[in-house]
């Protein structure tokens, strides 16, 4: 249990160390990770809803998109040429960070399509 998850958060780290070449965007983005799961986990706690196999399911998709929206935005914001992290950060948010917004929206529809399938 707890060693596997310890396991999978160090390979997740390495990875964006490794890919980043920055410790510090990888750090950040580790942590933003680390929050959008803790947080949906919580809300699905909070909402009475069990770990059945849907749930499990939902956890699993949540890392991944996670991850999927938090590395493009930090790659972004390292691959920006403005000045300063305040300009870097906008056009991060602003490039890519609309596109990610496009893909949640696209996300959310699916998972609302979904929602009235039976399993």
């Amino acid at each position: 249990g707890s060693l596997r998850r310890a396991a999978s958060i160090n390979a997740e780290y390495m990875g964006l160390i490794i890919a980043s070449k920055n410790i510090v965007i990888a750090s950040l983005a580790s942590f933003c990770i680390l929050g959008i799961v803790l947080t949906i986990i919580a809300a699905l706690t909070a909402a009475g809803l069990g770990l059945d196999i849907v749930n499990s399911i939902i956890y699993v998709m949540l890392v991944g998109l996670a991850v999927d929206y938090v590395v493009h935005i930090a790659s972004a914001y390292q691959e920006s040429e403005a000045e300063g992290r305040y300009y870097r950060a906008s056009a991060a948010l602003f490039g890519n960070g609309c596109i990610c917004c496009v893909w949640s929206t696209n996300n959310g529809i699916c998972i609302a399509i979904l929602t009235w399938c039976r399993i």
